[in-house]
């Protein structure tokens, strides 16, 4: 079973702009420049996690019901809550226009775009081109389906009933051969006032 320690990936800065792709770990990378479409209900865990492993900003762009709900205590268990800028929209032009100007812009941000439904092709070519522009990480939230896309990668994310926290990762959409199925858990305790030495093991799952 493979398994990745978080804290000693954020401290050896794991994503520089040099590196053409993002290892979350045990054989999950995320290419650069690229999009990445994740669904199900452990979506914003997955999207944590990968924003967790670089030293660029992290730009979280949603509308504000959705903004609301995230949890800054949860959060800094797995990253740097000031390295986190949240940009509230309200409505769903000013998503697209912000996940738009957030992915051409120079540094290599990872953009996190809250979506409350499924992006049109067109629309995720814009994105997708946008991303290639700039050479960070686009990570596209879908709340409400999918549909035809140009995005490099769609992971399907599902917590398991368990003894303890367990999802499955599943990428059923690899431009690049990536698709596989993964497991996934966490262990460790939390400590106040910094980040938390969890330890993620993920280790590869039959598909179903």
């Amino acid at each position: 079973m493979g398994q990745v320690d978080l804290q000693s990936l954020r401290e050896s800065r794991a994503l520089s702009l040099a590196q053409p792709t993002l290892s979350v770990g045990a054989g999950v990378s995320l290419r650069k420049g690229r999009t990445h479409e994740v669904i199900g209900p452990g979506a914003d865990l997955f999207a944590i996690i990968a924003a967790a492993e670089q030293d660029r900003g992290i730009l979280w762009i949603s509308l504000y019901r959705d903004l609301v709900s995230l949890c800054p205590t949860g959060l800094q268990a797995y990253l740097n809550v000031e390295d986190v800028i949240l940009v509230e929209a309200v409505s769903r032009g000013e998503l697209l226009w912000a996940a738009d100007q957030a992915l051409r812009a120079e540094g290599g941000f990872c953009v996190i775009l809250d979506m409350p439904d499924q992006l049109s092709l067109k629309e995720s070519r814009r994105l997708q081109l946008s991303a290639e522009q700039g050479g960070g990480l686009g990570l596209i939230l879908l709340r409400g389906g999918v549909s035809s896309s140009a995005a490099q990668t769609r992971w399907d994310c599902t917590p398991l009933h368990a003894e303890q926290p367990v999802w499955e990762w599943r990428c059923g959409k690899g431009k690049n051969g990536e698709m596989g199925t993964w497991r996934v858990t966490r262990t460790g305790g939390q400590k106040r006032g910094q980040n938390a030495k969890d330890t993620l093991h993920m280790a590869p799952a039959a598909s179903a």
